[in-house]
């Protein structure tokens, strides 16, 4: 199925929209135009009537010696009824008849009527039908004393002025296509142009999509709201396709990077025993081989950990958990680990709950104090300390070390960074502080450092102090 377009629709709804204005439009002048016609022509009859009854004149027979050529006479009583030659007997469609004792005596009757079918009455407007036609009739009584018995009766047909309105009409008819195109033109032109932007957008996303320069952004001018959120829109995804990108280049990297080291080791160390026949070099060859299978296995395990917790396919089960009894335990823990190696300094405020993922917290923690014993000095100390400030519980490991660098300090948290090779060895894999600050994220914490490079380094986890309520 074909869908239309923005445009198309624009368009036509505005097309749609203008004709049905205008249709509403016409008919209501058309409606108008019709009533006030009627009023024009019953306004006129009543005005041509009237009119009329003051050009005739009762003339005695003495005085008909002083009249104006053209005049028009009829024997009446004892003298002589004059019309003026004022006296208007049609006009635009208006008769005017005059009548004598109900006898027509001047001028012309169009439907005939006659007295009993349409009696006189003075001063009213009456319709009158004749077969489908239909009139107006209008009659008025002269008022002057001597010209009792005449009426002056103005017939005029309803339709008279519907030639006018005709030609109002037919004037008016072509205006509906004429305005339905320009409504569909300035509609396409106002559309095209309007959309124009979204049609630059999705250009430059589809040259975006198509090359492999994932850095280039959309441009457009930031002429309204909508298209400059769209834009950004755009860009926003675009910049997180691009670091999602660079990151899985660099997560592949740096991952085959970790790995070719220990796989060196095993197969070196495989060919190593296959050459000697002696159980001691056999024994130790499987030791360096579990020692770098292990190193394999926590690598591979902390990337899919860390993978998962990315992608938000991880299960995290917070729920009220003591973060000083949980760091008294893990600091057992380590301590049996490391063997005297480093000691270890547990100082805890007792009350510190927080709403976590107890195991995770524990991984966090773990990380956190094998990083301090990786790069602290030799028969060095490690300090775990847990308290409240303000409405945080903090979590803090602090070592005497060999410090970072304050130009390192941004990039700790990066996958498989390491800051310079006196922090390398063959047992660091570079994800343990990325996979604190992930596992931080997850539980709403904020992450610090301070460092002072030779003296030692201090982390902290700042968690939101658990209330008395559900998580």
């Amino acid at each position: 199925m074909k869908h239309r377009t923005i445009k198309a629709r624009i368009t036509g709804w505005f097309a749609v929209l203008l004709f049905i204005i205008v249709a509403v439009v016409l008919a209501l002048l058309a409606v108008v135009s019709r009533q006030v016609l009627r009023e024009d022509i019953r306004g006129s009859l009543t005005a041509l009537v009237e009119a009329n009854t003051q050009e005739l004149e009762y003339l005695n027979p003495e005085d008909t010696r002083d009249v104006d050529e053209g005049d028009y006479f009829i024997r009446y009583k004892d003298g002589y009824l004059e019309i003026d030659d004022d006296f208007c007997d049609y006009d635009d469609g208006i008769y005017i008849a005059l009548y004598l004792n109900g006898e027509l005596i001047y001028g012309e009757n169009p439907i005939a009527l006659t007295q009993e079918e349409c009696a006189f009455s003075d001063g009213q407007i009456r319709a009158v039908e004749r077969g489908r036609e239909k009139y107006y009739v209008y009659d008025e009584r002269p008022e002057a004393d001597n010209l009792q018995g005449l009426w002056l009766r103005g017939i005029v047909n309803e339709n008279e002025g519907s030639s006018t309105l005709l030609r109002i009409t037919r004037l008016m008819l072509p205006l509906l296509p004429g305005l339905a195109v320009i409504a569909i033109l300035g509609g396409y032109f106002i559309s095209r142009k309007a959309l124009k932007p979204v049609d630059d957008i999705c250009a430059q996303a589809d040259s975006i999509n198509a090359g492999e320069d994932l850095t280039r952004r959309i441009r457009i001018p930031d002429d309204s709201e909508e298209l400059r959120r769209l834009k950004d829109a755009f860009n926003r995804m675009f910049e997180r396709l691009n670091q999602s990108f660079e990151g899985e280049k660099q997560f592949t990297s740096d991952a085959s990077h970790e790995l070719r080291t220990p796989v060196a080791v095993i197969l070196a160390e495989c060919e190593y025993a296959l050459e000697e026949q002696d159980p001691e070099e056999y024994k130790e060859a499987l030791q360096v081989i579990s020692h770098q299978g292990r190193k394999m296995s926590d690598l591979i395990e902390e990337m899919l950990t860390f993978t998962r917790i990315e992608r938000g396919t991880v299960k995290i089960r917070k729920e009220r958990t003591d973060l000083s009894a949980l760091a008294s335990a893990v600091e057992e823990e380590q301590a049996m680990i490391q063997n005297g190696a480093k000691t270890l300094h547990l100082e805890t405020q007792e009350g510190c709950y927080i709403q976590a993922d107890p195991d995770l917290t524990a991984r966090m923690l773990t990380n956190l104090i094998s990083n301090a014993c990786k790069y602290g000095k030799e028969n060095g100390n490690v300090w775990i300390r847990v308290y409240e400030q303000r409405n945080r519980v903090v979590l803090e490991v602090e070592d005497d070390g060999i410090g970072i660098k304050e130009e390192d300090l941004p990039r700790i948290w990066q996958r498989f960074y390491r800051a310079d090779n006196a922090r390398s060895d063959n047992t660091s894999v570079g994800l343990g502080l990325s996979l604190v600050r992930e596992i931080a994220r997850l539980h709403q914490a904020d992450t610090d450092v301070r460092s002072t490079l030779g003296k030692g380094s201090c982390f902290r986890i700042l968690f939101k102090k658990e209330k008395n309520e559900k998580f």
